[in-house]
């Protein structure tokens, strides 16, 4: 890889490499950046071990429908999985010079501004509902 190859922090929700959802999704996307000669390297900023249990919790409601929306919205779990990109960002931040954010349920550049932010969205949920 050349010296001033451009080296990208993926985040996302899922694990692009054993997470077959992520894969099917943004795969491609990812694959396309590192042929291009674009280093990659991905961070998967689900919640996990107690976060994902308290956040579970504390959006409880008896419509599986309901829990799952509140689960993946709401303004705490937001709030840690944009934490958990600024701290990855933190540790590498020599190693990279561009963030592009997956999706929009965190925020790549809310506690850090070391690195810019681009922001990929598509029309799934949407077309989903």
């Amino acid at each position: 890889m050349p010296e001033s190859s451009l080296r990208v922090l993926i985040a996302m929700v899922g694990d692009v490499q054993h997470d077959a959802f992520a894969r099917i999704k943004y795969g491609h996307f990812c694959n396309a950046l590192e042929c291009s000669g674009i280093v990659v390297d991905t961070l998967d900023t689900s919640l996990r071990g107690l976060s994902r249990i308290w956040n579970a919790l504390r959006c409880f409601h008896p419509s599986a429908r309901v829990w799952r929306e509140r689960f993946w919205k709401n303004v705490p779990a937001f709030e840690a999985r944009s934490r958990q990109v600024s701290r990855y960002i933190r540790a590498h931040a020599s190693q990279l010079d561009i963030v592009v954010q997956m999706g929009v349920v965190f925020d790549a550049g809310r506690f850090q501004s070391s690195l810019p932010v681009v922001i990929y969205t598509d029309y799934t949920a949407r077309l989903s509902a």
